[in-house]
């Protein structure tokens, strides 16, 4: 990959990370922000025609990979949840495979890569799924801590 594709790729990177600021917004602000994050997207894909084969297809598989991670972010950051930090972390995995399959495309031994691709994106996947059962238990064991405190304040009283 040459050094000006590097450089586009690390600033659209810096470009999608309107996301993760999103903290208390109101649903126009929630909206304004995805609206910028698909206009950051279009501009990106219109800076990727600069490029041609292989370099092109890296450049518009990171910036609709961003803007789909960009995207996970600000929904979850609008609307926290388990649910929105696991879709968050299949979305970056997503990324990761779609780059590493993206990069075997340039070598020679591409079924062994394509393999290690493939098993990465499938630890990135029960990493993801092991997040989300440990925040769910986590979950759990506050609403039984809650509901014990409660319950013994009413039998205090």
């Amino acid at each position: 990959m040459n050094q000006y594709l590097q450089a586009i790729l690390a600033i659209s990177s810096l470009a999608f990370s309107e996301g993760l600021i999103a903290e208390n917004m109101t649903e126009h602000e929630y909206k304004t922000a995805i609206k910028n994050i698909t206009t950051e997207y279009d501009t990106a894909r219109t800076d990727c025609g600069t490029f041609s084969g292989h370099d092109k297809s890296i450049c518009l598989m990171v910036a609709k990979s961003q803007s789909k991670v960009a995207k996970a972010e600000l929904a979850a950051a609008y609307a926290p949840s388990n649910e929105a930090d696991y879709k968050v972390n299949l979305a970056r995995g997503d990324t990761e495979y779609a780059f590493a399959l993206q990069k075997c495309d340039a070598q020679s031994s591409q079924a062994n890569c394509k393999k290690i691709a493939k098993d990465a994106m499938q630890r990135s996947i029960a990493d993801a799924n092991t997040q989300q059962k440990r925040m769910r238990a986590i979950e759990r064991y506050n609403n039984l801590i809650i509901d014990t405190h409660l319950n013994s304040r009413w039998q205090d009283e």
